[in-house]
């Protein structure tokens, strides 16, 4: 609701299920911003993170996960609405590789090249290395959750305190039993073949590459202000 642009979105029951247009540069960038503030109301829940005391921690580790969680939602999705052949962004627009919009919102450097990244071989691998193998898999909510949280406490490509490391090892240990324990809850059969794949080994190294979808300045400035506040 929060990306809904007009009273008549909001008033559809099925709105969650409705495409709307291919996205552009600028779907990216305000999704982005509505998806950073919902991200760190999220990360404020996490016991373990509030028992963070450096705050050069923290900093690095929401710098580092706030476009994967923008990109994981997204995948979420697309998965949720049971969609293998493009993205789904949350605000319904979607993305089909190879077949760009021809409207450009801004003509500079920045979003010539966000749409390239956008609409080419990158969101290729997204839809096949993640949101299809997670369709076919039949991925749970519960799974899409544990999946976005073990990835957060595995920030193995950065440099932070030890009493930090050992917080997020505690933390990611804790994600996983948990998960196994649902997985035990709910009768699945075969749960090592879950999160224990050959797909989700590319899900995670697909997660970690994430950043590498671009940096606009936008961007960066948005969530310089959110770590300020």
């Amino acid at each position: 609701m929060m990306l809904c642009q007009s009273v008549e979105e909001i008033l559809i029951d099925d709105l969650e299920s409705v495409l709307k247009r291919p996205a552009s540069e600028v779907d990216y960038i305000d999704i982005f911003k509505v998806q950073v503030v919902l991200m760190y109301e999220w990360l404020l829940r996490l016991e373990e993170f509030n028992a963070i005391e450096n705050p050069c921690d923290k900093s690095k580790m929401l710098q580092s996960f706030a476009l994967r969680y923008m990109l994981l939602d997204n995948v979420f999705h697309a998965v949720e609405l049971g969609i293998s052949d493009r993205i789904v962004l949350v605000n319904n627009t979607f993305i089909s590789p190879g077949q760009a919009p021809d409207i450009v919102c801004d003509d500079n450097e920045n979003s010539r090249t966000l749409k390239d990244i956008m609409y080419g071989q990158k969101s290729v691998q997204l839809i096949d290395e993640l949101i299809a193998p997670m369709i076919s898999m039949n991925f749970t909510i519960g799974e899409m959750m544990a999946l976005r949280l073990i990835m957060f406490w595995n920030p193995s490509e950065l440099s932070l305190s030890l009493e930090t490391k050992n917080i997020t090892r505690l933390a990611s240990d804790r994600a996983v039993n948990e998960l196994h324990r649902w997985y035990f809850d709910q009768n699945f059969k075969a749960v090592d073949t879950r999160l224990g794949n050959d797909h989700v080994k590319c899900m995670t190294e697909m997660v970690k590459l994430i950043p590498s979808f671009g940096t606009l300045s936008e961007r960066d400035v948005y969530l310089e202000k959110i770590l300020n506040s």
